[in-house]
C-alpha cells in the first residue's frame, strides 16, 4: 500500500486533540509514533536514517502542528478577527466597508435636488513575517519514545499563539490615540460612562457591540444592577459575562517570552461591534516549515525550527471604543 499523509496526519492530530474514544492518550501516541517509523523504515533512528527519509517525517509535523495552529487561531480570535491564509507570494488585501451612513436631508415636494453623497471604502493590506519557534525536544525522542507528540507540538503551538496573542493586543492598545474621543475614556471605572461609549459603537455601526478584556480588566466591571446570579458567575468566573446588557468576551493574558510580566495590558477594554466587519486581520502566507539546523553543539545534535509566516493588522477606519482603566 502507497504513503498516505492524510492518514499520518489526521492521526497526529486526533492525538493533539484527544479525539480518537478508542484508545488512552499513551496508545494514541504509540500509534503514531509507530506510523512514523514506518515512514523511516526501520526503527533505529539516527542522523543517517533521518537524512535519508526524515523530509516526509517533516512534512507529515509540518501539516499536522500548522492545521493545529490555524485551528487556535480560529476558535481563539473569531469574535472579532477574521483569518486568511494565502499562497507563497501572494498578498492579502481587504476592503473595508465605510460604516458611516448617508445624511437624511428634507426635500420639498417636485424638487429632487439632493447633495451627492459618496461614501468612500478604504483598503489595507497585511504584511507577513516570518516566525520562528525552535522545538526543544529533540525529534529522535519522539521517534525513540521518550516524549509524546502532544508534549512536543504544544512547545512549538503554545509559543507560536504567545507571539500572535502579543502582536493582536498591542496593535489594538496601540491604536488608542486614533480612536474618536467620543469613543474612548481614560479613567477609573464608571457604569455611566461605560454605557455611553457602548451606545457611540453600536450607533455608529448599527449593531449591538461587546467587550473584550483580560480576566483583571473585566474584573473591574459592574453594572448598574447586580442579581444574586450575577453574584455566584462572578465568583465563578472573576468577571460578569453581561453588564447592563452589553456581552463581555475574556481573552487569554500571555507573558512576554523569556519573561514573567504580562504581554497584555491589564487595564484595557476594548468596545467593539459585533456581526459586522471585523476589527483585526490575520493572514498566515504558505504552509509551515521545520527546518532542520544540524551540527549544535559538542554532541552534534540537531535542532529543528518551526517556521511559519504570518502578519496582523487593525482596521483603524472601524467605529470602535476603548476605556484604559486607572
Amino acid at each position: 500500500m502507497g504513503f498516505n499523509k492524510k492518514e499520518y496526519v489526521d492521526l497526529a492530530i486526533n492525538t493533539y486533540y484527544g479525539t480518537n474514544t478508542k484508545f488512552s492518550k499513551d496508545e494514541m501516541n504509540d500509534a503514531l509514533r509507530n506510523k512514523l517509523i514506518e515512514v523511516l523504515g526501520t526503527d533505529k533512528i539516527n542522523r543517517k536514517t533521518l537524512r535519508r527519509d526524515g523530509d516526509l517525517v517533516f512534512e507529515i509535523l509540518e501539516e499536522s502542528i500548522g492545521t493545529i495552529t490555524v485551528r487556535r487561531i480560529e476558535e481563539e480570535f473569531s469574535p472579532f478577527a477574521e483569518y486568511n491564509n494565502v499562497g507563497w507570494g501572494d498578498t492579502k488585501v481587504f476592503t473595508i466597508e465605510n460604516p458611516d451612513l448617508f445624511e437624511v436631508a428634507l426635500v420639498a415636494d417636485g424638487n429632487g435636488n439632493l447633495l451627492r453623497q459618496r461614501l468612500e471604502n478604504g483598503e489595507i493590506t497585511v504584511k507577513t513575517y516570518m516566525r520562528g519557534v525552535k522545538i526543544y525536544e529533540n525529534l529522535y525522542r519522539l521517534l525513540a519514545g521518550r516524549v509524546d507528540f502532544v508534549k512536543m507540538a504544544n512547545k512549538v503551538i503554545d509559543s507560536y499563539m504567545n507571539e500572535i496573542y502579543t502582536l493582536v493586543y498591542k496593535a489594538m492598545y496601540d491604536m488608542y490615540d486614533r480612536i474618536p474621543d467620543a469613543y474612548k475614556v481614560t479613567g477609573s471605572f464608571s457604569s455611566a460612562t461605560f454605557n455611553e461609549k457602548v451606545e457611540h459603537v453600536e450607533a455608529a455601526n448599527n449593531a449591538s457591540a461587546m467587550v473584550i478584556g483580560t480576566k483583571t480588566a473585566l474584573n473591574k466591571v459592574t453594572g448598574t444592577y447586580i442579581s444574586d446570579n450575577m453574584r455566584d458567575e462572578f465568583n465563578s468566573k472573576g468577571y460578569f459575562t453581561s453588564v447592563d446588557g452589553t456581552p463581555m468576551f475574556r481573552i487569554k493574558q500571555v507573558h512576554t517570552p523569556g519573561t514573567d510580566n504580562f504581554a497584555i495590558n491589564e487595564n484595557f477594554l476594548m468596545i467593539l461591534p459585533t456581526g459586522g466587519e471585523k476589527i483585526v486581520k490575520i493572514v498566515e502566507e504558505g504552509d509551515s516549515i521545520i527546518e532542520e539546523q544540524k551540527m549544535k553543539g559538542m554532541d552534534l545534535g540537531s535542532e529543528y525550527m518551526f517556521l511559519r509566516k504570518s502578519g496582523v493588522a487593525v482596521v483603524t477606519g472601524s467605529k470602535i471604543g476603548a476605556y484604559r482603566l486607572s
